[in-house]
C-alpha cells in the first residue's frame, strides 16, 4: 500500500512529485508496489510494514494540524492583547533558522478533520492517552465558532442584521469546492442565534449548498452593497482581486472581518468600516 498524502486540488501534480510510502504485506506485495508507483513517482520510500506505511501518513496530517494550531494559538492570545499575529508571527519567522511559524486560519478538509482521531483511536487501543492530538484538534475545531462569535461581538447590534459571507468551501487555495470540515458549519450557529441574516458567495461551490447551509447566495457585488458586514472565510484568488473601493462606495457595511487578512484595510477604513482578521481587532472607524 502507498498511502494518499497529497493536498485537495493538486493530488495529480503531488502524486508525481511527492516521494510515495510503500509498504507490504510481504516481500512480494511490496515489490509489486514499488514496480507500480515506480511508473509513477519520482521517489520511493519503501517501508517494512503496510502499519508502517499507515502511520506515516498519520504522522504528516496530524503534524501539519499541530503546525496550523500554532499559529492558531497565538492569534488567540494577540487577540486579547491588541496586537497584530501577523505582525509577531513575521517577526518570528524572518531569517530565523528553526521551523516557521504558520499564520493563523481554519483547518479542514477530509484528512486533517479526519486523522488525528484515527491516530488518537489507534494510540488508546494500545493503551496510550495522546497528549497533543486531542487539543490540537480542539482548537482547530473551536476557531469557526470563535469567529463567528468575534463577528457578533463586534458588530453589536446583530438583531435582523445581514452579513455577507465570501467562502464556503473549508479553503480557498488550491481552489475547491470540498465542503469537507468547512467552517461555515461551525459559523451558522453562532449566526442563527445572534437573528442574523446570511447571504454568501463562493467562487465554486454551487448556490444549492449555500442554500443547504443556511445562507441566501448572492453576486458578491450584491453582497457587500446588502450587508451590514463582510466575512471573509476563504483566500480564493478572486477574493484577492476585488475592488474594494466600487464594492463598498454607498454601501452600509461597518465590519469587514478578514480572516485570511487578505484585503486593503486602509481601504475598508476609508469606506467608513472596522476592519478585523483572526486575532486581529484593531479600533477602527465604525
Amino acid at each position: 500500500m502507498a498511502p494518499e498524502r497529497t493536498i485537495q486540488g493538486q493530488a495529480l501534480r503531488e502524486l508525481v512529485e511527492l516521494p510515495q510510502v510503500v509498504g507490504g504485506l510481504d516481500d512480494e506485495s511490496l515489490r509489486l508496489g514499488l514496480d507500480l508507483f515506480g511508473g509513477l513517482a519520482r521517489e520511493l520510500v519503501p517501508v517494512s510494514s503496510m502499519e508502517v506505511a499507515e502511520l506515516v501518513k498519520l504522522t504528516n496530517n496530524c503534524h501539519t494540524d499541530l503546525i496550523y494550531s500554532f499559529g492558531n494559538e497565538i492569534a488567540m492570545l494577540t487577540e486579547r492583547l491588541g496586537l497584530d499575529p501577523l505582525e509577531v508571527i513575521r517577526a518570528t519567522n524572518l531569517d530565523y533558522p528553526r521551523p516557521d511559524i504558520a499564520k493563523p486560519g481554519y483547518v479542514g478538509g477530509g484528512c486533517l478533520s479526519k486523522d488525528p482521531y484515527l491516530l488518537i483511536d489507534s494510540a488508546r487501543q494500545r493503551g496510550h492517552e495522546p497528549y497533543l492530538l486531542g487539543k490540537v484538534r480542539e482548537l482547530n475545531e473551536d476557531l469557526p465558532a470563535h469567529v463567528a462569535q468575534r463577528v457578533v461581538e463586534l458588530m453589536g447590534d446583530t438583531a435582523g442584521a445581514t452579513l455577507c459571507v465570501l467562502g464556503w468551501a473549508y479553503k480557498g487555495w488550491p481552489p475547491t469546492d470540498d465542503m469537507r470540515g468547512t467552517p461555515i458549519a461551525g459559523m451558522m450557529p453562532v449566526f442563527r442565534a445572534a437573528g442574523m441574516r446570511v447571504t454568501g458567495h463562493d467562487p465554486l461551490v454551487g448556490d444549492e449548498v449555500i442554500r443547504a447551509y443556511g445562507g441566501e447566495p448572492v453576486p458578491v457585488d450584491a453582497g457587500f452593497a446588502g450587508a451590514d458586514a463582510v466575512l471573509v472565510i476563504t483566500d480564493h484568488p478572486d477574493y484577492r482581486r476585488l475592488d474594494l473601493g466600487h464594492l463598498m462606495a454607498g454601501g452600509r457595511t461597518r465590519l469587514v472581518y478578514d480572516s485570511w487578512r487578505i484585503l486593503d484595510e486602509p481601504t475598508v477604513l476609508r469606506h467608513g468600516a472596522r476592519y478585523a482578521g483572526i486575532g486581529y481587532e484593531p479600533v477602527g472607524a465604525r
